[in-house]
Parts: structure tokens; sequence; C-alpha cells
């Protein structure tokens, strides 16, 4: 299983890419255990995560396939 992973922001810049592809994660909590454990600066900062454009929680499954986006906190008005 495969998914492609999207870095926006100030995650980009911790990160130092702006895309990349994972094998073997199937939930939002291992993503999240991944992220914390290769970027560590990740644990200091807020973040959103999305699989195929729609924000989602921690205990979401993932799918062979699905485009998941970190992104940055945002405001509007």
């Amino acid at each position: 299983m495969r998914i492609k992973l999207l870095f926006f922001g100030q995650v980009r810049d911790i990160t130092g890419s702006g895309e990349t592809e994972l094998a073997g994660i199937t939930t939002i909590s291992d993503l999240k255990k991944y992220l914390f454990n290769k970027f560590p600066p990740l644990k200091d900062s807020k973040f959103l995560i999305s699989v195929n454009r729609k924000i989602v929680n921690d205990n979401s499954t993932l799918n062979n396939g699905d485009e998941v986006a970190i992104l940055p906190p945002f405001a509007g008005g």
C-alpha cells in the first residue's frame, strides 16, 4: 500500500520537501508517529491532515493511493 504525502507552508519548511510517497502506513495515527520520528520539530508544530482533500482525525484509516496533505494552521475571515 502506498500513499502520496504533500507538505505545505511551515511543514514544508520543516520537512525540506513538497511531496513524497510512503508505503506501509495504514492510519493517521501511524502517519503522525512516522512524521514525528523523522521530523522531530513537527512535534511542536500545529497542523491539519487531509486525505483526498477532506480534513480527518487521528483515528482515520488510509487506503492505497490516498493523497494526504499536511497543512499548516490557517485563518480566514
